[in-house]
Formats: structure tokens, sequence, C-alpha cells
């Protein structure tokens, strides 16, 4: 979302008048609005709500409670390409709102309450994204509906949230509420990647099989609905984040992160393809010095 603001009226010589509460000042005998005490501030990439107060074929306009609107351009309303806004949104919605169609989509195609929610959020490293507020605003939506919620940071092989870096992205989310993944010991094998099926998706630079380990809690308890929240973005060592990631890496024990990083820097982002296609020649020349991947930990994912 972006937004325009107007210049500020110069209120260094302005005094507050008395029992306004600070909602008007006096400059140079004359009293006038404070309109700066009406608006909270807020910096870059922080996340707001507001109401929807004007729907354009290529950006939405919303009132966010400051000095001017915001818009929110059709490319940022949907991870869908060339979408209409007035699909997207309607007049007057809340933008908190669209986090929240899902629950009712959820609820229409399984059929059920829902009794029983995951949330899986991504760590603190991806807070820019918003994700932290969008977690949330579901999990008060689904707590006030009597809905027993919790929540799992995707955060891989990074260093666990504390309590206050929980406060800091979840708001009110109780902290107890929110479980740090065990890359180590907590995760539970659900299955293997061939080292034939690696060799053919790889044209044979990765000549290894992959376990597929996945958090404990996620395979083993009974949950209505697994929610993924964030955005779906480039990554430096997987091609992106997010989607399929948040789960099989955000939330995968050692050897899952360890054997498929290797093989994607043994490959090159642009080199791992389906099988029958060509490699590039950083690609061939890793081949020629393939070799397995072994235990040590390959840093953040």
């Amino acid at each position: 979302m972006s937004m325009t603001t107007e210049p500020t009226t110069d209120v260094s010589d302005a005094r507050v008048v008395e029992g306004s509460d600070g909602l008007l000042l006096e400059i140079d005998g004359q009293i006038v609005p404070n309109y700066d005490a009406t608006f909270a501030d807020f910096e870059e990439g922080e996340v707001v709500s507001g109401r929807v107060v004007r729907i354009d074929n290529d950006e939405v306009l919303v009132d966010i409670g400051y000095k001017s609107e915001g818009v929110i351009p059709n490319n940022e309303l949907s991870i869908r390409k060339n979408v209409d806004p007035h699909d997207e949104v309607e007049m007057g919605e809340e933008v908190d709102a669209l986090a929240l169609r899902l629950l009712e989509e959820a609820r229409s195609r399984i059929k059920k309450d829902l009794r029983r929610v995951l949330l899986l959020p991504p760590d603190l490293t991806r807070a820019h994204s918003g994700a932290g507020k969008i977690t949330e605003t579901l999990y008060r939506a689904l707590a006030a509906d009597h809905c027993d919620v919790h929540v799992i940071p995707t955060l891989g092989q990074h260093v666990p949230h504390t309590e206050a870096d929980n406060r800091w992205m979840f708001g009110s989310i109780p902290n107890e509420r929110i479980h740090a993944h065990d890359w180590i010991g907590g995760v539970k094998r659900v299955g293997t990647i061939p080292a034939e099926r690696m060799r053919e998706s790889t044209a044979g630079v990765a000549n290894w099989e992959i376990p597929v380990d996945l958090n404990a809690s996620l395979m083993n308890e009974a949950w209505d609905l697994i929610v993924n929240v964030g955005h779906v973005v480039p990554h430096e060592v997987l091609g992106f984040a997010n989607h399929n990631k948040n789960y099989f890496i955000g939330l995968g024990g050692k050897e899952t992160i360890c054997t498929s990083h290797m093989a994607a820097a043994t490959c090159g982002i642009g080199s791992w393809r389906p099988a029958g296609r060509t490699t590039s020649g950083r690609s061939r020349r890793a081949r020629r010095a393939g070799s397995r991947p072994g235990s040590s930990t390959t840093g953040r994912t």
C-alpha cells in the first residue's frame, strides 16, 4: 500500500489550548485545530486497517485514518494476475475482512465447524510482510468463535522467538498459544524423495535422497484447518519463500533442510528443472564435483 501526505502546518511556536486534550493550538493569537494530534504515527512497512472508499479499474482507495487515503494497486489485491478490483473488494469493506474471507471459504469447503485450527506464519525475519497482523486477525476471529487455535512460526533452523518477539510480531495472541518448531527432535518422518527422482529432476547433479521430516504437532495432532500465512516471494536458495516451502522447510527437520538446500546450492536455483531439460554450465561443473551432503547445518533458511 502506498500513500501520499500533505505538508503540515509549522507549529514550532504553537501552544496547546488548555482543556482541549491537545486537539487545539494557539498560533499567533489564533485558535486552530491540531490535526496532527488526531493521527497515529506509522512507519513504512507497518500494517494498518482501513475502509474501502473508492474502487477504480487499477487501484483501491482506502481510508486508513491518516492525513490522506492509502492506495492499494490491483496487483497487490491478489496473488492472481490481472484481477478486477471490483471482484476483490466492496465499498465500505474493512481491509481486515480480506484476511477473514479464507475462513468463510474454508467452512464452505470442508462443511464443518472449525473447532481446532493451526496457523503457520513465517518468523520475524519476514515480519515486514504483515503476516503477524494477519495471523493476529485470524486468531482473534477464530478464538471469538470458541475455536482452539495454535500458532507455529515456520522458522526452519532460525532461532526461536522469545516471548517479547512473539508479542512484537503477533500482538495480542497469548504466548502459550505460540509454539517453537524443534527442527532436530520435534519432527516426524513422513516420506522420502528417492535418489533416482533427484537425479532425474536435476539431470544427475544431485544424486542423493531427501528424507521428508515435518513438525510432529503438525502431523500427529488433529486439525480441522491448517493455514499458511504470508507472502510468496523469491528466496535466495530454494527459489521462493512461503507456499509449500512454509511446510517442507519452515517446519522441516534437519535432514530435510540440509539435503534440499545442498541440492539447490549444487544445481543453482535456475538449473533445478524437470528431467530431460538441459542444465547450465555451472550445473555440469557441479555434477563432476558432486558429492552427497553431510550432516552439517546450512545456516538460515
